[in-house]
Parts: C-alpha cells; structure tokens; sequence
C-alpha cells in the first residue's frame, strides 16, 4: 500500500505540474482549461483546488492508465471532482481520460444536469470528449455496467474547459465546403466556423444523414459506397447549422492486375535466385536483383497464395503501360514480416511514399511527373535483410482525352491539372449577347473549358497546381434544368454553334457543361475564339444555310443592313 501511495503522490504531482505550468489570462476574457488527476486531492500553484471522490476505493494505479476504480466485489458508479473556483462560470467542455476492461459507459452531469452525451469505453486507454454549456457546478462521471456484472474502470484526469467571463453566445456556424464530391474510401476535412470569433463555447457536434454512404468524425468525411448524403455540423451554444452535400463516386477499377495467388504464373517452388521473366494475361514482369533468398511461391499447404521475394535489393520490374499511371496498390500477406521496407522507382528516383510492412495492403500514390504512360516502374525492397510475401498487384490507369466533332466546337471538364495546347481550349470570361471567350493553356482539375477544332485532345498532366482562371462555365450535377429560363447549352441549329437557352423540362447531365446568365432573354449567345470583334464582312446567306442573331441573341429570319452574329462570329452586312 505505501508503494501505491507514492505511486499516487508521483502521479498527482505530474498532474499539479501541468496545471500550474498553464498561462492563466484575464479570467473575464479566457476560456481555461484546467486537468484534474483521478484520485484524491491537491491544490495547484494558481490556488485552485481540487478533490476527486468515488464510491468505489481505489484498488491499483497504474502509471499509464492512472487510478483503478472497482473490484469485483465493489464495483463503481460514479467519480465526483470538486474545485474551489468553478462555482461560477460557464463550463464548455469536459474530457475524461479514461478505459474499462468490459466497455462500461461514461456519462456526465455538472449541477446535476445531464451534460453531452453518454460514450462507450474501449480497452485502450483514450479521451472521451463531452462538450455542452452548463453553469459551473459539480461535475460527476458516471459509469455504467459493461459486457461484466462489475463496473470498473482505470481513470487518468479530467479536464474541464470552462470561462469565467460574460457568456458570449453563438450566432452561427459555417463550413469551408458545401459541396464535396469523393471516391469511396477516400476522406475529406471539413472546417468550421463558429461565430461570433469570441463565442465562450465553440464546440460542435457532426453528424451524416446517411451513414452508408459517408461518415463523419471530428470533421473528417469518410465515403463509404456510391450514394449522396448531406454531412451537418452543429453547435452545442445556440443549435446553430451548417451543411455540406457530398457525393460519392465509385472507386476506379484496376486497368492492369497482377494476382499472384494464381499458379498460372509458375513460380518455383523453392527459391530462385537469378533473374526470371514471368507473363501472364500478356503482361510480363522481371523478378530479380538479390544475392541471397531470390524468389518463389509463397503457399499455404498445396495452395498458392502469392510470391515471396527479398534481400539484398530485390526488386520486381513492370513493363511499359500504354496509359498514364497515377497510383498501385499492393496487397500484402496477413504473415508476412512487419519490418520490411519497399517503394516504387523510376530509374534510381523513389515516385511514391515508402510503404513499411508487407503484411498489410498498401496504396503508392505516383507522383505527378512521373505517371506518364511508357513509364517503366520498378518495385523495390529498401531493406537488405528480409522478406516481402504480396498476393497482388492493381495498376490504376487513366487516361485525359477529349474529342472534338466536326462543328469544331466541345465543352470539356477536365479530370486533373492539365495544359492545353495554344488555340486549343478557352474559357468564357464574359456573357451577353456575344460571348467573349479567353484562351485557357494551364487549368486546374474540374475546370469546363472550350474546345477549339477537331479530333482528340490529349492534355499534359502538370505536376504544379495552376493559377484559378476567371470562367463563367458552370458543371451540372444532374438537377440542372432550363426551368430558370436563364440555362444556356453549347448546341448547333442549321450551321451557327453557340449557347442555345435550354427548354424548361430539359436536364443537363452530370459533369457537362453550361452557361447560368441571370436576367438574359437572349435565345442565342454567340462566340468566337478570336474574340477581335468583328470578323468578317458579308452579304446576306439565305437562312437554308446560315441564321442570323442580332446583338441582344434574337434570331433574325430576313436580316438587312447592321451588325449581325452569323455561325458564332460578328457579321456586317451593308
């Protein structure tokens, strides 16, 4: 028992230690944050003091973990802190670090009133947040039984964060983003902003209307299958929201995979130590390199399950792909090493992130300039001294093509930051009448442009994130309708190509392009990649091969003398 005594005094010191070591400002003004130990009592250099008492008598501390609470035949229900200098005041949050060996759940209550929401304990020492806005008063952490008949539990501290000022009350909340669009598996943070700047309780609480299609923590959204949902933040002062829609993507297949649990491939049974060509499905990799174990089949019993290879700079080579390559996944073996180390190269160049451990999977996001289709990848052990076990290998390919009609005109979206070649693309910088368009070489991912001429576009990808470019085409996402009557479509009638206004009940897909020019009673808005004005002079065409727009986009059927737009460019007609 003195041994645990001074255990305790050690622990309850390192937790006064980080009390007084805060900076404790203007009470009227500071939201402050002040940690308690689990157990006993003390006071801190500031002259705050603190008990903390339980039903249950503690049985052990643990250094780690803190304060046991419960025993088999005492179980405990709750932990009570009392401070001398929380009798006034708003209290904001409160964070219970804190485990249980049969998942007890931790509610709390400040003045007797219910504060946050109630949480599960894992097994694994954590902080479990509660957030709210209550007037200082007596805290109590309640536990309640787990999967056991005792409650018990190990706590560290307590933290309380909490203002002595006057309450200055939230008047709403916004997010860095209303709209994002994921692959499923990929995440996303979402920033708030609560307001006012000086607000006593910031906290918010999240929450996804559809948990099936993404998921959200502390901000961080995690899609999870095709689908839309609508991520909401909340705030614990006032109730106030903000909202974000998220849509989901499938994830991209595989365009090149590589499953070497297949005994097609016909690895050796034992270890092969020169190098050794292998195709299957028409791919051929080179597997060599190393000077000690080589490489074979890795089995399980009769079974292939994979290939083993290491040592001494081992390394797989892939051959050129036809597409650009921006990222591999390699799939590890649940008994392989942990320690091993491996990465892709161009040359002596690691292109991605060094990967530790093949017996789990792991993704290699390529860099940018070095995903060029023709690209020879090399896998390589960056470790000398032992093995990688891989069941499978998945290229992901793409490739950034537009085409072009034989009008000479197409609205494009683009897929990744690419550079256009001179003449080649455009963005609408303007809208009336007559559209001016301005020439577009490096745009940024997502970006609608212009295509200028015929056939395919093939883009560079850039390594270097582009400057914005000031553009009034706009991307549907499937609800876009001309019901506003100021929705306009790049289309051709008879032989003008321009921007027609779109029918009230026509929907513009997904991922196309519009133009949204507010107030317009235009039924036509022209352009001309030139953008010089006037470029041309003419007589009159008969309407069997021309139509004429005057200056406000009213189709003309008999134009005579003016200025006229005839197949998207300016026209004098004397």
């Amino acid at each position: 028992m003195k041994k645990l005594n001074l255990l305790k005094s050690l622990f309850l010191l390192c937790a006064l230690i980080v009390g007084s070591s805060s900076v404790w400002a203007d009470p009227s003004k500071s939201t402050l944050t002040f940690t308690s130990a689990c157990g006993g009592s003390g006071t801190a250099d500031d002259g705050v003091k603190w008990t903390v008492t339980s039903d249950a008598a503690e049985s052990t501390y643990d250094s780690e973990r803190g304060v046991h609470y419960g025993t088999g035949s005492k179980s405990v229900s709750y932990i009570q802190l009392s401070t001398s200098d929380l009798t006034s005041g708003i209290i904001t949050q409160i964070v219970v670090n804190a485990s249980g060996n049969n998942t007890p759940t931790l509610s709390v209550t400040v003045g007797d009133e219910d504060f946050g929401t109630g949480q599960t304990l894992t097994t694994s020492n954590a902080a479990y947040t509660f957030n709210g806005t209550a007037a200082a008063g007596k805290i109590v952490v309640r536990i309640a039984k787990g999967s056991k008949s005792n409650g018990a539990l190990y706590c560290k501290s307590i933290a309380v964060t909490y203002s002595t000022g006057a309450v200055v009350n939230v008047t709403g909340v916004s997010l860095d983003k209303t709209e994002l669009t994921l692959t499923a598996g990929d995440s996303e943070t979402l920033t708030p902003t609560v307001s006012p700047a000086d607000a006593t309780n910031k906290n918010v609480t999240w929450k996804s209307d559809d948990e099936d299609v993404a998921t959200v923590e502390d901000g961080v959204v995690t899609a999870v299958a095709v689908g839309t949902c609508t991520i909401t933040v909340k705030t614990v002062d006032g109730n106030k929201t903000a909202t974000c829609a998220v849509t989901v993507k499938a994830a991209p297949e595989a365009s090149v995979v590589w499953d070497f649990s297949e005994t097609a491939w016909g690895f050796p049974d034992d270890y092969e130590k020169n190098e050794s060509v292998y195709t299957n499905d028409g791919y051929s990799i080179t597997i060599g390199g190393t000077a000690s174990d080589g490489h074979k089949a890795m089995k399980s019993g009769s079974i292939q399950t994979g290939l083993i290879f290491g040592k001494n700079g081992a390394k797989i080579t892939f051959p050129s792909f036809s597409f650009n390559v921006n990222k591999i996944i390699v799939y590890g073996l649940s008994g392989a090493a942990s320690g091993v180390k491996f990465n892709f190269f161009v040359g002596e160049d690691a292109v991605s992130t060094e990967a530790t451990g093949s017996h789990v999977d792991h993704t290699f996001k390529i860099a940018v300039d070095k995903q060029a289709a023709g690209t020879i990848y090399v896998l390589k052990l960056t470790t000398t001294d032992k093995n990688c076990q891989i069941s499978k290998i998945e290229i992901f390919g793409y490739e950034e093509t537009a085409s072009v009609g034989a009008d000479g005109w197409a609205t494009y979206v683009t897929q990744n930051d690419v550079e256009f070649e001179e003449d080649e693309a455009f963005v609408v910088s303007a809208v009336g009448a007559n559209a001016t368009l301005a020439p577009a070489t490096k745009v940024k991912k997502g970006t609608a442009v212009l295509l200028k001429g015929t056939g395919v576009k093939k883009p560079v990808v850039l390594a270097d994130e582009p400057a914005d470019v000031t553009n009034e085409l706009k991307i549907s996402d499937g609800t876009v309708t001309g019901a506003s009557g100021d929705i306009y479509v790049l289309a051709k009638r008879s032989e003008t190509v321009g921007f027609y206004l779109l029918g009230n009940a026509t929907a513009i897909p997904a991922g196309k392009a519009y133009l949204k020019v507010a107030g317009a009673a235009h039924e036509f808005i022209g352009f001309d990649g030139e953008t010089t004005g006037v470029v041309s002079v003419a007589k009159p065409q008969t309407t069997n091969t021309a139509e004429y727009y005057d200056l406000q986009g009213r189709r003309i059927a008999q134009p005579t003398k003016g200025l006229y737009i005839v197949n998207g460019k300016k026209v004098i007609i004397k």
